[in-house]
């Protein structure tokens, strides 16, 4: 009996993972949210984009190999600024919801710890933890409007069967004041390189 089950088992796995290729993109170019004197731009990052800067074999941000559940990177550039406010955040602490699934920001101890069993050789090892540490070198960072942030953020996401998703950035200000800044984002979804269209009445954030 035994023979059979894990033949059957690997050709299942095969099926539901060895010949998809999924990825989310965000469908704006540029994200632009204003909260009184607060902007913030994020701007996604493509796996072209992130070849492009980071290379192809030793790039921490795409080709995520674990596949139980299959997980993909969302990655964004992001700049806070503020004109008076002073505000401190988190990259661990942000969340982008997904069908709501919770996901937290990666910092450079948790994505670092993410890709611990999956490093090709030596040489990769060294020059992934290398990025992730100049990277994200700070997961606590102050933002005066003196000293804004500029930084990537990333979210090592599963597949979800979902066109929207809302970013969550919880932030402090120097008096005390604790809040979290909400911002929905329409995301695209691609399967083997085509898009794949959504259903109509596609989510709350669909306007």
């Amino acid at each position: 009996m035994n023979k059979l089950i894990y033949p059957m088992l690997i050709a299942t796995l095969i099926s539901l993972f060895g010949c998809r290729s999924v990825d989310y993109v965000p469908s704006q170019d540029t994200i632009v949210y204003k909260l009184s004197d607060i902007t913030i731009t994020l701007t996604p990052l493509s796996q072209e984009n992130l070849i492009s800067s980071y290379g192809k074999n030793e790039n921490p941000f795409i080709n995520y190999p674990g596949r139980l559940p299959h997980k993909t990177f969302v990655v964004f550039d992001v700049e806070i600024r503020s004109q008076n406010t002073i505000l401190e955040s988190s990259r661990r602490n942000m969340e982008l919801i997904l069908e709501n699934v919770v996901i937290r920001g990666e910092n450079k101890e948790s994505l670092t710890n993410a890709w611990n069993h999956y490093f090709s050789s030596d040489r990769q090892e060294l020059h992934m933890k290398k990025t992730i540490r100049e990277l994200l070198r700070e997961d606590m960072f102050t933002i005066t409007p003196d000293n804004p942030f500029q930084g990537l953020i990333v979210f090592l996401i599963p597949l979800k069967e979902t066109s929207d998703a809302l970013l969550r950035i919880p932030a402090k200000t120097s008096g005390g004041d604790e809040g979290i800044i909400e911002i929905p984002i329409k995301m695209l979804r691609f399967q083997n390189g085509e898009l794949v269209m959504p259903e109509e009445n596609s989510g709350i954030f669909n306007q």
